[in-house]
């Protein structure tokens, strides 16, 4: 066989496979081919045809920021967002359950700008739905470190004791109560007070649990809500002055003295027996101390102690 015959024959064989194939595709078994085709496309309009883009409006989305970072400016934003889904699902859609929010990056504080896309909103759509677009894409927020400060506990009273009696004092079962916020909002605090408490009529001590404590300053958290006051209550004090002998002391140093207590305390106990020790004060100078016996502290007050 010659070389131009065997091509002619190589030539013949790929035509005859040629139609074979085309056969095969176009020709064979037709109807079960067009069914095929019908169904894909069927289930191609089913899952794309009924497919649209709805814009939502005004949406809030919240921004969060790490834990020692505080937003001070504000934290929820107004943006549209783009989603796309099934027709039937969007036309059920309610923009406030999406709850949308943000994660801002890093520690770095002061005035900066957040990219928005849909890759960095988490929300709440249901399956199937998805954030194609955001507007605006860029948000300024502030950024502070967060700050948690100890104020004094500041307690409020109404109302009148009846005569011959008077409030010694109110103590909190926490003197200080900790705040937490930004810190250029817990810097100004000056204190906390309580909810006022009425004390008309009282006659003897009496404690108030969980007491209500009034504070509005925003975007600032009490982390101590817990607070239980004791109010001790007795009779109307009077105030005397004695001249005490400092104890310890070969030159007879003496002090001034100066305590407020019921008069009843003054006749049972002889104030001039008790005696003065020294202590150093904080700079390293010697001061007089008057030590009360345990059964009079809670019903004496001691004004001044000073040298002679």
């Amino acid at each position: 066989m010659t070389f131009s015959s065997q091509r002619f024959f190589e030539r013949k064989h790929k035509e005859s496979f040629l139609g074979w194939l085309l056969r095969k595709i176009f020709v064979e078994e037709w109807f079960l081919k067009i069914i095929a085709l019908t169904i894909t496309a069927a289930l191609w309009i089913g899952v794309n045809g009924f497919r649209e883009t709805r814009r939502l409006e005004r949406v809030s989305i919240n921004l969060r920021a790490q834990d020692d970072i505080a937003i001070t400016s504000a934290p929820k934003q107004e943006v549209d967002l783009f989603v796309t889904g099934d027709r039937r699902e969007l036309a059920r859609l309610d923009p406030h359950d999406l709850g949308p929010s943000v994660e801002i990056a890093g520690t770095e504080t002061g005035d900066r700008i957040v990219q928005l896309s849909p890759d960095v909103i988490s929300s709440n759509l249901p399956s199937g739905i998805r954030i194609t677009d955001v507007q605006p894409q860029k948000i300024a927020v502030r950024l502070e470190r967060v700050l948690v400060r100890e104020l004094p506990l500041q307690i409020e009273t109404i109302g009148t004791l009846p005569a011959g009696y008077e409030l010694y004092d109110a103590v909190p079962s926490l003197p200080k109560i900790r705040v937490r916020g930004a810190e250029s909002r817990v810097s100004p605090l000056i204190q906390i007070q309580t909810e006022s408490v009425d004390i008309s009529g009282r006659t003897q001590d009496f404690v108030v649990r969980q007491i209500g404590l009034v504070f509005s300053q925003p975007d600032v958290s009490i982390l101590d809500s817990i607070v239980n006051v004791n109010f001790k209550i007795g009779e109307s004090r009077i105030e005397r002055t004695f001249v005490l002998g400092v104890g310890g002391d070969s030159l007879g140093k003496t002090a001034t003295v100066t305590v407020r207590a019921p008069q009843a305390i003054f006749e049972q106990v002889n104030f001039k027996d008790l005696k003065l020790s020294q202590v150093r004060n904080p700079s390293g100078e010697l001061q007089p101390k008057l030590s009360l016996p345990s059964e009079l502290s809670d019903r004496v007050q001691i004004k001044k102690v000073k040298f002679n």
